[in-house]
């Protein structure tokens, strides 16, 4: 068994989270069939308030917090990505597997809850403050949650880490390596400070601190996320509409039917 991770333990042996700064709910520390511990999960649903606490103080003990629903199943927790291997790579490889359907998505239902956020955090959504990064991820993983979700909590420095930490196995309809994603996820965290802040069984959810301001950058990225999760293309139609709703969106929501 691997070692387990510094601030997992500090939650084995204080649940409340006290001795890392935390106020959590009851909770408790979730291991794999073979008994590694992988994670922290509340017992019961997570509310705004219990979110805007965990990414005000989770990351600085090591920790990404995010909302689950608790049906992830974990394949490989212990299995990081190669260094090699690079979103480039990963997204040539993956170009050609989609095409456009008809919309099976309401669009609205998106502009929506943008609108909310942008109103709740009283910002235009072309870049949001250094200040202001915390409280869009609470923010935007309290709107996009299904059925009421739990908090979690996993060791890592981002949330890209945390699919492979999982082994999270929301695209298994396509039999690529989660470790894929998680490269993919980490080239967008660096350009578009994109952060995972929802895994659910098979869609994932993130908040979006530097979206794209420029059609013809929403146009490339448009491309990459049909390629990254190919069942977006029923929600827009065409190439371009998905780009055009991808300038200045502070979330984004891939699912995987």
């Amino acid at each position: 068994m691997a070692e387990i991770p510094a601030p997992l333990q500090a939650l084995l042996a204080d649940p409340s989270g006290a001795s890392l700064g935390l106020r959590l709910p009851p909770g408790e520390v979730v291991a794999t069939d073979s008994g590694e511990p992988v994670m922290w999960l509340s017992d019961e649903p997570a509310d705004a308030d219990l979110l805007d606490h965990l990414w005000s103080a989770a990351h600085l003990n090591g920790l990404v917090p995010f909302v689950y629903d608790g049906s992830v199943i974990r394949l490989d927790p212990s299995t990081p990505p190669d260094p090699a291997l690079t979103a480039e790579t990963v997204l040539a490889g993956w170009s050609n597997r989609y095409r456009v359907f008809e919309p099976d998505h309401n669009p609205a239902l998106s502009e929506t809850s943008q609108a909310e956020i942008s109103s709740v955090l009283n910002f235009p959504g072309s870049r949001v403050a250094e200040q202001d990064r915390d409280r869009l991820a609470a923010k935007v993983a309290h709107l996009i949650q299904q059925d009421s979700p739990f908090a979690a909590l996993a060791p890592g420095a981002r949330g890209s880490d945390v699919l492979s930490t999982l082994g999270w196995t929301g695209p298994i309809n396509y039999n690529d390596p989660i470790q894929s994603y998680s490269v993919v996820m980490r080239a967008w965290e660096d350009e578009f400070d994109a952060r995972v802040v929802m895994l659910m069984g098979d869609s994932l959810g993130c908040c979006v601190g530097r979206p794209p301001t420029t059609f013809d950058r929403a146009l490339t990225l448009a491309h990459q996320q049909l390629a990254f999760c190919p069942d977006l293309a029923g929600e827009f139609g065409s190439v371009n509409n998905h780009a055009a709703s991808l300038i200045n969106r502070t979330m984004w929501h891939f699912w995987w039917d």
